[in-house]
């Protein structure tokens, strides 16, 4: 906790932060009741726990974050329990220090949005369900893990990926030769956990189903591109280049290269190195694991690999969705370290090292400098780093000085130039200061992301400020050059840009 809460008000503003704040003091406004115009994003647990810490400690951005840094904190525990569980008690420690120090999962445990509260939930439902499972009675633990099942259902709907986690794990441990365990999906813990979950989930639904809301579609097919794979069309598709750049990702994020606190590694080239070969080798052993139906080996990666095959398909775009399987790695790596730890301190005992000793030597060396890069990240990240959501609050300093009441703003991130503009007591209304979408507003729903280039010719803005990616990726070459012949780029602040206008 100390970790995640130092300096944790003096991180930039991610988008999404100010939205759940917004739909927070909605929930207020409309006298504790859900709007049916947020109805259709995700659930509504964490809109309202933000609207309750609201209503005791006036709300506010820093109120809210700690609200996620109390979550991602016992995440921490919540792993330790689970390795434990599954293992031993080292590899729970070991886990849990993986977890404490990744700069992925600080910065996440800082944000206000879904991701902290939601891991937390689901590996807590994940703890229960397997205590319940080596249980013969296990009711008690089946019921927890159906009520934590439930919650994460209540903050994310990607929650139900732990269905078909829990039934395909039964199924293929339970199997007899072929024959896969049919007759355990039954139980009466199973059934219990199922409709306990439900049953906490179904208040969502109904109201939903009133309000003539379907989320889950727009969820699927609405939110992201409709193509896969990197913005590549169906047609397109290759599951080999998926999968390289799947892992690039993968690792970018476990080690986080892109922050300040990675970069200013000087053995930086040997962490990524490390990152990658323990990445590689921990997947292929409990591949192994799996396919010998051992059962944690097989509990921890048939999880890992729905969820990763749900974002390979519907969540490319958002990377921060790597992040709900790294504590499922962190285990797997800790039990492969401790394992390996144990093997050859027998074989350093009896003077005789195979070549197969040796490469397990390797691996834990790789081990070493994978662990020791990630205390040392970890430490400094909260001090150094700025991620890769600053930018806007540089860019409005830079303005801030040389704008003028009764300018024009066009941005693709409209919030986020409204809160620094007040934050630097230039306040937007009071001004007569106007910030407009890069978007057309009837397509940025659908997360099209067209730009808006005939409100850019009405208005002429003196300023624009948008990310690098929404120009080069989302704007038609004739958009690009009409831009690009009516504005200059001034400054540029990770990814994102300023133009000011040519009179």
């Amino acid at each position: 906790m100390l970790i995640r809460i130092y300096k944790y008000h003096e991180q930039p503003i991610q988008g999404d932060e100010l939205i759940y704040a917004s739909y927070a003091y909605s929930i207020l406004a409309h006298n504790w009741a859900w709007p049916p115009e947020f109805m259709g994003a995700n659930p509504p647990l964490l809109l309202y726990i933000l609207a309750i810490a609201t209503y005791l400690f006036e709300g506010g951005l820093d109120v809210f974050r700690i609200v996620s840094i109390f979550f991602g904190s016992l995440t921490v525990c919540v792993i330790y329990f689970l390795g434990k569980s599954l293992y031993n008690r080292r590899v729970g420690m070991l886990s849990a220090i993986f977890l404490c120090f990744c700069s992925y999962h600080i910065l996440y445990s800082r944000t206000v949005m879904l991701e902290a509260i939601w891991i937390f939930l689901a590996y807590l439902s994940l703890y229960y369900f397997w205590k319940s499972y080596n249980e013969e009675n296990g009711i008690k633990y089946a019921l927890l893990s159906g009520v934590f099942l439930g919650l994460a259902l209540d903050t994310k709907y990607t929650a139900l990926l732990l269905y078909p986690s829990f039934a395909l794990f039964i199924l293929w441990t339970k199997k007899r030769g072929w024959v896969l365990g049919w007759k355990y999906l039954i139980e009466k813990k199973y059934l219990l956990l199922f409709f306990v979950s439900i049953l906490i989930f179904l208040p969502v639904l109904i109201i939903q189903y009133m309000k003539g809301v379907d989320p889950f579609f727009f969820n699927l097919f609405g939110r992201g591109p409709s193509h896969w794979a990197g913005y590549r069309t169906a047609g397109g598709f290759d599951i080999f280049d998926m999968l390289r750049r799947g892992i690039h990702n993968y690792i970018d994020l476990v080690v986080d290269g892109h922050s300040a606190a990675t970069l200013s590694l000087p053995w930086l080239p040997a962490f990524y190195i490390a990152a990658l070969l323990l990445f590689t080798i921990t997947s292929l052993y409990f591949l192994y694991l799996l396919l010998k139906s051992q059962n944690s080996g097989s509990f921890l990666m048939i999880t890992f690999i729905i969820f990763y095959a749900f974002i390979a398909v519907f969540g490319i775009k958002f990377q921060h969705y790597l992040l709900w399987g790294v504590p499922l790695f962190f285990i797997m790596l800790s039990y492969l370290i401790v394992v390996f730890v144990e093997k050859i301190g027998l074989q350093i005992k009896t003077h005789v090292l195979s070549l197969l000793d040796w490469m397990k030597i390797f691996t834990l060396i790789l081990a070493c400098i994978f662990i020791f890069s990630y205390i040392v990240v970890g430490t400094i990240a909260p001090s150094v780093n700025k991620w890769n959501i600053g930018g806007y609050e540089e860019l409005v300093i830079h303005i801030k000085n040389t704008i003028n009441p009764g300018d024009c703003i066009v941005t693709s991130k409209v919030p986020n130039v409204i809160h620094y503009l007040d934050k630097y007591d230039f306040n937007a209304e009071e001004n007569n200061i106007h910030v407009f979408w890069l978007y057309k507003a009837t397509v940025y729903l659908r997360r099209e992301g067209v730009i808006n280039l005939r409100l850019i010719k009405l208005i002429e803005p003196r300023f624009l400020i948008i990310g690098d990616f929404d120009f080069y990726a989302r704007a038609s070459v004739r958009e690009q050059i009409v831009i690009q012949e009516n504005y200059k780029k001034i400054s540029t602040v990770n990814e994102i840009s300023l133009y000011e206008r040519m009179d």
